[in-house]
């Protein structure tokens, strides 16, 4: 199996999977999710866990939509805000 480590991770996504893992953490805090996911859970099982994120927000009622390579999207009511907008309107 090959290690990366989480770095490389950040290079490779332009830093989306540690924001990513960072947005599940904190959701699981606020407890719109029952667990969180690091980084390299998220690419070895994204497949599996993307949508817990993306429920995670709708249950803080934030859309979204949780990509693994490019920048996440937010909004409500079809209003599109940014990743800190979007933290800033569940608290933390």
């Amino acid at each position: 199996m090959l290690a990366i480590r989480d770095e490389e991770l950040n290079m490779v996504s332009g830093g989306t999977l540690s924001e990513t893992a960072s947005d599940s953490q904190i959701l699981k805090e606020k407890g719109y999710m029952d667990e969180s996911y690091g980084t390299k859970e998220l690419l070895a099982k994204w497949l599996f866990v993307y949508m817990d994120i993306e429920w995670g927000w709708h249950a803080a009622g934030i859309d979204s939509d949780v990509h693994i390579f490019t920048k996440n999207e937010y909004s409500i009511n079809g209003e599109e805000m940014t990743r800190k907008e979007a933290l800033e309107n569940i608290g933390a």
